[in-house]
Parts: structure tokens; sequence; C-alpha cells
């Protein structure tokens, strides 16, 4: 129905601060660590947004995948460290069903990275 259109494209429109990062290069970053953490190795970028990127990775010792969030310290619009504050404060005392368990949470290089569940 026309409504479900409407309300798709107004919902979650594109915040103006992503469209000029993406069109002044703020998204050229340097090369991502390839190891977090000492323990999650990172393997291949699955998406990209204004904040960061996105990765497959994995726990080095049982090779179990993990989603890995990269922000780069130069941002701007620093979340990362919000994002990782949040999934604490919903897993104390008990996370429940449907929030992703953070893994790790740090900066390698030039990069914030958060490790989660995938």
């Amino acid at each position: 129905p026309r409504w479900a259109q409407e309300s798709r494209t107004s919902v979650h429109p594109v915040p103006q601060f992503c469209l000029l990062a993406a069109s002044s290069g703020m998204s050229r970053n340097p090369k991502p660590p390839v190891k977090i953490g000492g323990a999650y190795d990172m393997e291949r970028k699955i998406g990209a947004g204004c904040f960061g990127d996105v990765w497959v990775g994995k726990v080095a010792a049982t090779q179990q995948p993990v989603a890995v969030k990269l922000e780069n310290i130069g941002s701007q619009a620093q979340q990362l460290e919000h994002e990782a504050n949040v999934l604490r404060l919903l897993a104390d005392p008990n996370r429940p069903q449907g929030v992703a368990e953070l893994l790790h949470f740090g900066q390698e290089g030039r990069y914030r990275c958060m490790v989660m569940e995938l």
C-alpha cells in the first residue's frame, strides 16, 4: 500500500551529515587493524555507514564468527563508545534476548573497535 511506501522512506531518512561525510572524503580511512584486542581476527568488510565500518571477524582461539565495528578516532561524530556503554547497561544484570553480546571494546591504531556476537 501507498502508506507503507511513504513510511519506509520517511521513517529513517539519511542524515545530512552522513551525506556530507561521504561526499567530503571522510569515509577514506587508514588501513584497518588485522587483529582486535589480541583475540579477534578481521576477515572481511560487510558494511559501512556514516559513523564507521562493519566487518566479520573470528575469535582467534575458536574460529567462532563475530561482528566488528570500527570507528576512525578522527571522525567528528564519536558514537561507538556510547554504543558499547549502552550494550553494557542493557546486559546488566541479564542480557535480554535480541540484544547483542558485547565481547570487546578498545582502540587499535587509528580505530575504536567494538566486537559483538554475530
